[in-house]
C-alpha cells in the first residue's frame, strides 16, 4: 500500500486549509472547467454537474471517477488536482474504506499519471488487499480490445466505430468512461487478476480506452507531451489511507 513516509509532498498550509470543505473542493473543479474544447464533453459535463456530483449517491461518485478521466482526456490538469484534494479530504473522515473507494482511488492515480502529476500518481499507487469482489474476467465488461468480450455493445474500432457509438455517443462515452475506472482498478487489485494480465497489460487496455475515448471527442488521439509535475499538495488533515476492509467477508457467518 502507498505510504507517506518518503513520498516528496507538501501538505496544504493550515492558512490554506482551514474551512475548506469537502464541498468547495467540488465548486473549484467544477468552476474550473474550460468549455469548448470538445462540444460532446460539454454535453456529457451537462449543465448541472456540481449537484450530480454532491447528492452523496453512489452514482455521484462513480460521476465523480467519469469526471476525472472527461478532464484528463481534455487536458486538464487543475480539475483533476481539485478532485484529488476532495477524494483525499474526504478519505480523512473514514476509519476504513472498501473496493468502491479504492476503485475511486485507482481512477484518479491512472488520470494523474495520464496528465504526468507524477507526485500524485505516486501517492495513490496503492495496491488492493484482497476483497469479494468479481474477479476481472467478470468485472470487465466491455473491453474495446476485445470484440469477443463486449458482444452487442462492442464500440468497433478507431477506423469504423459501432453505430451506437455514433448515434449515442453521449452514452457511450459514459460506458467507455466507466470501463476505464474498472481497468484501473483492477490493475492495482491483483488479488483478483484472474486474466493473468500483467501491469503493462492493463495499462495497454487504459491506453487503447483512452485513444478510443478521445477519438469519440474529436481531440487528437494522443495526449500532448507534458512535462512532469513531482510537486503536490493535499488536505491539511489527511494523514494517509485509512486501512482497507472486505464489507463482505463481514457479512458472512462466522465459522
Amino acid at each position: 500500500m502507498s505510504r507517506l513516509t518518503g513520498r516528496a509532498f507538501r501538505l496544504a498550509s493550515a492558512s490554506e486549509a482551514k474551512d475548506v470543505h469537502d464541498e468547495d473542493y467540488l465548486t473549484r473543479a467544477v468552476a474550473e472547467w474550460t468549455p469548448g474544447v470538445c462540444r460532446l464533453a460539454d454535453r456529457y459535463r451537462g449543465k448541472d454537474l456540481r449537484r450530480e456530483l454532491k447528492d452523496g449517491t453512489s452514482e455521484a461518485t462513480k460521476m465523480l471517477r467519469n469526471y476525472s478521466i472527461l478532464a484528463t482526456l481534455t487536458s486538464q490538469p487543475t480539475i483533476v488536482e481539485r478532485l484529488i484534494w476532495h477524494h483525499m479530504n474526504h478519505l480523512k473522515n473514514l476509519n476504513e474504506i472498501n473496493f468502491f473507494v479504492c476503485q475511486t482511488i485507482a481512477t484518479l492515480r491512472w488520470c494523474a499519471q495520464e496528465l504526468r502529476l507524477d507526485g500524485y500518481a505516486s501517492l495513490l499507487d496503492l495496491e488492493i488487499m484482497p476483497m469479494t469482489c468479481p474477479p476481472a474476467s467478470r468485472g470487465f465488461k466491455q473491453l474495446v480490445t476485445d470484440q469477443a468480450k463486449s458482444g452487442m455493445d462492442w464500440y468497433g474500432t478507431i477506423e469504423n466505430p459501432s453505430l451506437l457509438v455514433v448515434n449515442a455517443p453521449v452514452p457511450r462515452l459514459d460506458r467507455l468512461m466507466r470501463e476505464m475506472s474498472d481497468v484501473a482498478a483492477y490493475r492495482q487489485f491483483p488479488s483478483a487478476n484472474d486474466m493473468n494480465w500483467a501491469t503493462e497489460d492493463f495499462d495497454a487496455e487504459l491506453a487503447e480506452d483512452a485513444r478510443f475515448a478521445r477519438h469519440m471527442l474529436g481531440l487528437p488521439l494522443d495526449p500532448p507531451p507534458r512535462r512532469v509535475q513531482s510537486r503536490i499538495e493535499l488536505p491539511f488533515s489527511f494523514n494517509g489511507f485509512p486501512p482497507q476492509y472486505d464489507a463482505a467477508a463481514r457479512s458472512r457467518p462466522l465459522g
